[in-house]
């Protein structure tokens, strides 16, 4: 799948690779992982109008990395960093959100299910 910067952050393509490949292969460790998927959800929480993360979901995948949402939130240089990383995303609100809904969305081509309309 070939993703150019102008469909999709610098952020939300390093999350998407962190959940097709092993985190070793693109050299994240599973707590830099686990950032990039938070950082999605927190930014679709806040500014994707008719998009919701499904929480089911979000919790499976954060404890397919090692950790629980609780666990991950007591963190707070991971929740910093996840602030950061929305900020980023929001400077283009709408092509994170287009841009997420089709990576994430329920026939999302990197974690189906994620996000919820």
């Amino acid at each position: 799948m070939k993703l150019t910067r102008a469909l999709i952050s610098s952020s939300m393509f390093v999350a998407a690779m962190a959940l097709t490949v092993p985190v070793h292969a693109e050299g994240l460790t599973k707590e830099e992982a686990q950032v990039n998927i938070a950082a999605i959800s927190s930014f679709v929480n806040k500014f994707c109008s008719g998009m919701r993360v499904d929480g089911g979901t979000l919790q499976a995948a954060m404890t397919n990395l090692g950790t629980t949402i609780e666990e991950f939130t007591a963190k707070e240089n991971r929740v910093a960093q996840t602030e950061v990383m929305v900020t980023q995303m929001a400077a283009d609100k709408a092509t994170s959100c287009d841009s997420s809904w089709k990576l994430f969305g329920e026939s999302g081509t990197i974690l189906p299910g994620l996000l919820r309309r």
